[in-house]
C-alpha cells in the first residue's frame, strides 16, 4: 500500500516476518498515525506538569514539575509551564505522596523447607553450627524475596489504584522466614519493580509441615536454639578474624544469613496479634539482643506502655474484623419508636381473634443478653482504636495489608480518620514516616523539589468515603485511571449500535468497527475489528469506556500479531456521532491522531441482511 503523508494507516500497525539472524521478528507500529505528530519518546524520559493540584486541607492551586523520575519543581498553578512538558489538567484534584504499604504477603513467595532425614549426625567438634537442615524446621533466614517475588499487571494496578505506590512484600509463615523486599507496584519487571532488598528480617511462631516444631513451646525453643548457635557462629568468626587462635567456623548459609540479626544490623518484624506474643517476642529480644517491631498487632494496645519504652515499632494489619453492632444505639431507637407509639391515639377496638398456638421450636430461640452485645461491640472498638492507643502512648506505627487487599487497607484506614484519628497522623503513617522506616527517605513519601515522583492524585480528601484516585504516578510514570461520577449521560446520546471509525485527514479505506452497548449509567462495553483495505477484518479486540454527559470516553484493546495495542478515544457528541482525539499506546511509543465515528446503518453491520 502506498505511504500516505496525510494522516494514519491501520496497515501501518504492521511491521510483518521480518527475519534476522533466523529469528521471527514480528513487530507492530500504532494504528493511528499522523504525519508530523507521532510522539516517539519512551513516557519514562517525557516530563510531565500536573497543573492545579492542592494539597490535603488546603486550596491553594500549585503546579507539580515532573522529569527524570523525580519531583523537579513546585511552582504557582497560573505559572509558565515550558513547552516541553506534557500538561495534565489537575484542576479540582488533590496530591498526596504515594503510599507505603509497610507489610504485605502480596507477590509474596516463600521457599519450602528442605529436610535431610537421613543426613548423619556429626558428633565430632562444632555440632551447634553444623545443625542437620532436618533440625531446622521453619528456620530459613537466608531466604530473600527480592529474588522471587514480584507483582503481576493486575496486582500493580490495584495498589496503584487504591493511592500505594510501594509495598513491602514479606516472606511468612515460618519461624524465620528470610528478609523482604520493596517493590514499587508498577507493571515492569522485577528489577524494574525493586526498590530495595532484604529490607528486613521476618519471623512469627509458626513452622510448616509435619514433625517437630509444632506447639507453641517448641516453637520458642527452636528459636532459642538457633539464636544461640548464631551467636555461637558470631564469636567463632570474630576470633578467626582477629586472628585468634580456633577453627575456622564452618560455611553455614543460615548461620551467617542471622548474624545480621545477632548485632542489631536488621530489624526482625515479628508477627503477633496476642499481647501475650508481643511479650514473648520482647523476651526472645532481651535475650539475644535483637531489634524487633510487632507486624499484625491486633491486640498490641494492651502491651502499649511497654512497646512505647521499649521504642518497639508496630505495624497494624487493621485486621478487627467485621463491625459488631452497637446495642446502644438499638436501644434508643426502640425508646424513641415506643414513645411514638404512646403519644399515638389509640385504635378502636376490634373484635378479638383467635391466635394459633405457637410452635415449639419458637419457644427455644435465643437472643444474645445485652451485657454480651456490648461487651462484643466494646471489644470490637477496642481493636479499632489500637492504632490510636498506640500512638498517644508514643509508639510508632504504621499500616500494612498482611494478605487482604490494599482497598481493604484505605477502607480501613478510613475507618481510623473517621472514629477519630487525626488525619495528619494517619497521612505520616502512610506515606513520609513509612519511607523513613523501610529506608527509602527520598525516594518516597514526601512531595518536594528532589524527591522521587511517587504522587497520587485524588478526586477529594483521600480520606474521604468518596474520593477516588485519578492518576497514579510511579517512578515518573503516569497511570489514569477512571474515576467514576455519577454524571449521567446528556439527553440523546446513545452509543448503542455499530461504528465507522477513520481519520478524517487520512485517503486510506482502513477503519476500525466498533459494536457497542451503552447502559443508563454511560458505561460502555463492546468489540472493535479492525478492517483494512476496504473490508478484509485483520484483528479482532475489546472496548470499555464511559459517557459523561457530551464526553465519550473509549478504550479499545486488540493483539496484531502477538503485540498488544492500545488505543483511546476521547471525543465529543455531536448530533448522531462523535468526533475527538485518538491516542494509540505500543510499547513506549504514543500516536496522537484525529478520528470520526460515525454510525453504520444495522443492514450494513449485518453483511446487508435485514
Amino acid at each position: 500500500m502506498p505511504a500516505n503523508p496525510g494522516g494514519f494507516s491501520f496497515t501501518s500497525l504492521l511491521m510483518l516476518s521480518t527475519l534476522r539472524n533466523g529469528l521471527l521478528i514480528v513487530g507492530a507500529l500504532a494504528t493511528f498515525v499522523a504525519s508530523g505528530q507521532a510522539q516517539s519518546t519512551p513516557e519514562r524520559t517525557r516530563p510531565h506538569a500536573l497543573r492545579g493540584v492542592t494539597w490535603v486541607g488546603e486550596s491553594t492551586p500549585r503546579t507539580i514539575l515532573i522529569q527524570d523520575g523525580r519531583i523537579e519543581r513546585i511552582q504557582p498553578a497560573d505559572q509558565a509551564i515550558p513547552e516541553s512538558y506534557t500538561v495534565l489538567e489537575a484542576e479540582g484534584l488533590v496530591a498526596t505522596a504515594s503510599f507505603l504499604d509497610a507489610y504485605s504477603h502480596s507477590g509474596s513467595k516463600t521457599a519450602e523447607p528442605v529436610a535431610e532425614q537421613d543426613r548423619p549426625v556429626d558428633v565430632g567438634a562444632n555440632v551447634r553450627t553444623d545443625m542437620r537442615p532436618a533440625n531446622r524446621k521453619g528456620v530459613q533466614p537466608s531466604f530473600q524475596a527480592a529474588e522471587a517475588s514480584a507483582l503481576d499487571a493486575d496486582a500493580s494496578k490495584a495498589w496503584s489504584q487504591s493511592g500505594f505506590g510501594a509495598l513491602l512484600s514479606a516472606p511468612h509463615g515460618e519461624l524465620l522466614a528470610g528478609t523482604s523486599v520493596l517493590l514499587a507496584t508498577r507493571d515492569a519487571a522485577r528489577r524494574d519493580q525493586t526498590v530495595r532488598a532484604n529490607v528486613f528480617h521476618h519471623g512469627a511462631f509458626q513452622a510448616t509441615g509435619p514433625g517437630y516444631p509444632s506447639t507453641l513451646m517448641a516453637y520458642m525453643a527452636q528459636l532459642r536454639q538457633f539464636f544461640m548457635d548464631a551467636q555461637h557462629q558470631a564469636e567463632l568468626v570474630a576470633r578467626w578474624e582477629a586472628g585468634r587462635p580456633g577453627p575456622r567456623p564452618p560455611h553455614d548459609p543460615e548461620l551467617e544469613a542471622a548474624l545480621s540479626l545477632m548485632d542489631g544490623t536488621t530489624l526482625l518484624v515479628c508477627e503477633a496479634d496476642t499481647a501475650r506474643d508481643v511479650h514473648r517476642w520482647i523476651g526472645l529480644a532481651d535475650e539475644f539482643g535483637l531489634r524487633i517491631a510487632i507486624a499484625g498487632g491486633r491486640d498490641a494496645w494492651r502491651a502499649a506502655d511497654l512497646l512505647a519504652e521499649r521504642k518497639i515499632p508496630v505495624v497494624l494489619t487493621l485486621d478487627w474484623g467485621d463491625e459488631v453492632d452497637d446495642p446502644r444505639e438499638k436501644d434508643e431507637d426502640e425508646e424513641d419508636e415506643t414513645e411514638d407509639e404512646e403519644g399515638a391515639e389509640a385504635p378502636p377496638e376490634e373484635a378479638a381473634e383467635e391466635v394459633p398456638e405457637a410452635d415449639d421450636s419458637a419457644k427455644w430461640d435465643y437472643e444474645e443478653p445485652f451485657g454480651v452485645k456490648l461487651d462484643k461491640r466494646l471489644r470490637w472498638e477496642e481493636r479499632r482504636d489500637s492504632a490510636r492507643v498506640l500512638t498517644e502512648a508514643g509508639v510508632d506505627v504504621y499500616f500494612g495489608s498482611g494478605g487482604d487487599k490494599a482497598s481493604d487497607l484505605l477502607e480501613r484506614v478510613r475507618t481510623l480518620v473517621e472514629a477519630g484519628m487525626p488525619k495528619d497522623a494517619a497521612l505520616l503513617a502512610l506515606t513520609s514516616r513509612a519511607a523513613d522506616w523501610m529506608g527509602v527517605p527520598r525516594q518516597f513519601g514526601s512531595l518536594e523539589p528532589g524527591a522521587g515522583a511517587h504522587l497520587t492524585l485524588w478526586t477529594g480528601d483521600p480520606f474521604d468515603e468518596d474520593s477516588q484516585v485519578r492518576y497514579s504516578i510511579t517512578d515518573g510514570f503516569v497511570q489514569e485511571f477512571d474515576a467514576k461520577t455519577d454524571e449521567a449521560p446528556a439527553q440523546g446520546v446513545d452509543l448503542d449500535g455499530t461504528w465507522r471509525v477513520k481519520d478524517p485527514d487520512s485517503e486510506d479505506s482502513d477503519e476500525m468497527h466498533l459494536t457497542l452497548d451503552m447502559d443508563e449509567d454511560g458505561v460502555v462495553t463492546g468489540t472493535v475489528k479492525l478492517m483494512v483495505d476496504g473490508g478484509g477484518e485483520q484483528a479482532q479486540g475489546e472496548v470499555s469506556g464511559r459517557v459523561r454527559g457530551s464526553d465519550v470516553e473509549l478504550k479499545v484493546s486488540f493483539n496484531l500479531e502477538g503485540t498488544d495495542i492500545g488505543v483511546s478515544l476521547e471525543g465529543e457528541w455531536k448530533k448522531d456521532g462523535f468526533t475527538g482525539e485518538a491516542t494509540v499506546q505500543f510499547e513506549n511509543q504514543l500516536q496522537v491522531s484525529r478520528f470520526e465515528a460515525s454510525r453504520i446503518p444495522k443492514q450494513q453491520s449485518n453483511g446487508g441482511s435485514k
